[in-house]
């Protein structure tokens, strides 16, 4: 016998509406745009630890990233300044036009060109020396704090989802809710 509180019990009838529904979660997919190397790693080690986020391809030179934001229209992009070089200006309406629903993060110097970042498009700035810190609540909040999303066009997760990813079935013949009053204990 398997005991639930009246949340578990909402969150599983959830679940099971959208299993019914043939929504299919994914992981939040990441596009990371960066130099040098050990900085990308260092962006790898601090999404790996998150299991809720999938980097899905890197890049090392900025002149194509809109063509590949558009491509893969990734939930989030962390470019940084080194890699957009004098073309940032340039690349930040790009991307965001390319891949509009992206969320965009510039990463760079605390020069003070994150408010211009912002104007170009980017929808955070952080300088490179608070990134190890920043960079994942940033993230977060730039992305409601969802742990799964679905598929374009599908109804919303719940934030409180904490599934692995997987494709649920188009069809099911079980009833997805209770009754009143009816607990699961």
């Amino acid at each position: 016998m398997i005991c639930m509180d009246k949340a578990e019990e909402t969150m599983l009838v959830e679940i099971i509406r959208l299993i019914q529904l043939g929504v299919a979660m994914t992981k939040v997919e990441i596009l990371v745009a960066v130099e040098p190397a050990p900085l990308l790693r260092v962006i790898e080690h601090l999404f790996q630890r998150q299991s809720e986020y999938r980097i899905v391809a890197r890049r090392r030179g900025g002149s194509a990233l809109a063509r590949q934001a558009s491509h893969l229209r990734p939930e989030l992009i962390i470019a940084n300044m080194r890699l957009l070089g004098p073309g940032a200006a340039k690349i930040i309406p790009e991307v965001k036009h390319a891949s509009p629903r992206s969320k965009l993060i510039v990463t760079g110097f605390p020069q003070g060109f994150g408010t211009h970042a912002r104007k170009l498009g980017a929808d955070a700035y952080l300088d490179e020396e608070h990134l190890v810190r920043r960079l994942v609540p940033t993230a977060q909040k730039l992305l409601g704090k969802q742990q799964l999303h679905p598929k374009k066009g599908a109804a919303r997760i719940p934030r409180h989802t904490s599934t692995s990813t997987y494709t649920a079935p188009t069809t099911s013949p079980i009833s997805a809710r209770p009754g009143k009053g009816h607990h699961l204990c």
